[in-house]
């Protein structure tokens, strides 16, 4: 006899509060998919009657027209659920995994911009009309050197050069060293200096990643190296996101779908890459390949990634 365990591909938290064993038929029946409890936490879930009648706004026609001008978001959201299948017998997490398609016409009540993202974050999937400009006024502020920012010059290996390979590869979804291909290894690149002069914190941003990165000198007396670079950008990139992360107004339902999609083909069906859920790194898409760091206004820097892991640059 065979059991079921429903794993949805958000958090862990989220995992254990969505655990349950279902039939072992049921996969096979598309008239019973398989269900798993409402999670808790930042989201509700609520009948549109119950919430707006009660608070005196009448029809729910209008109820759901106050909702989507409220949130300016769609209430009704579908899922994706990861069924693992397990050997009742035995306790080892070897087995098949299967993806089914649940649409739950539950409103839930999407939360709002959380307060650890930046302020000038836009989704993938909104249209901001003004980013062209955005990065023309990047361009002519790096004119005006920062007092505190224009001398610092970074590492010609981390250095980014749009038309030029001169940058290291760096796969981020793998801990530093192992993404970093042989080719361009060597014993004294991680205790180079990230900036000249050194610098004791270094402040990254990215255009998909709400979060910013800040990488802080692992030595007192020394600045802020290579390794200091890649190390603190896998490791804050690995944290997972919460409900209210996943849950909000600032994502639309193409980029929830986005990260599933990517968190999906991040796992590759590892039961442990499954119940760890999405991370901040499923936010960069498939672009996970660092290709450098660019000089942004008011002391920030600008991480660069790429689709595809080719060859850049050999290092000696």
């Amino acid at each position: 006899m065979q059991g079921y365990q429903a794993y949805p591909p958000h958090t862990a938290a989220e995992t254990q509060l969505w655990h349950r064993s279902v039939r072992p038929g049921a996969q096979n029946n598309p008239e019973e998919p398989p269900l798993f409890p409402l999670s808790s936490g930042n989201l509700q879930y609520n009948n549109f009657a119950q919430l707006f009648n009660a608070q005196g706004f009448g029809t729910i026609r209008r109820a759901r027209e106050l909702y989507r001008r409220l949130y300016q978001r769609d209430a009704t959201l579908s899922r994706t659920v990861m069924v693992f299948q397990v050997d009742s017998q035995q306790e080892s997490r070897s087995g098949s995994l299967t993806t089914y398609y649940v649409a739950s016409s539950v409103p839930i009540h999407l939360t709002q911009k959380p307060r650890n993202w930046r302020k000038d974050y836009k989704s993938p999937s909104s249209k901001a009309r003004v980013e062209g400009l955005k990065r023309y006024l990047d361009k002519i502020s790096l004119l005006f050197k920062h007092r505190t920012f224009g001398h610092y010059t970074p590492n010609p290996l981390i250095a980014y050069r749009a038309f030029r390979s001169s940058s290291v590869i760096y796969d981020l979804r793998s801990p530093f060293p192992n993404a970093v291909p042989p080719e361009h290894w060597n014993l004294q690149m991680p205790a180079q200096l990230a900036t000249s002069p050194p610098a004791q914190r270094l402040v990254i941003w990215h255009r998909r990643l709400p979060w910013r990165i800040t990488i802080e000198a692992s030595g007192p007396t020394v600045g802020v190296t290579l390794e200091d670079v890649f190390t603190g950008i896998y490791n804050q990139l690995r944290q997972q996101i919460g409900h209210h992360e996943y849950y909000t107004v600032e994502l639309t339902s193409e980029d929830r779908d986005m990260l599933t999609a990517v968190f999906e083909a991040r796992c590759a069906g590892n039961p442990q890459d499954v119940v760890g859920g999405v991370r901040r790194v499923d936010f960069l898409g498939r672009g996970v390949y660092f290709v450098g760091l660019a000089k942004c206004r008011d002391g920030r820097w600008e991480l660069k990634t790429s689709e595809n892991g080719r060859r850049r640059i050999v290092l000696d």
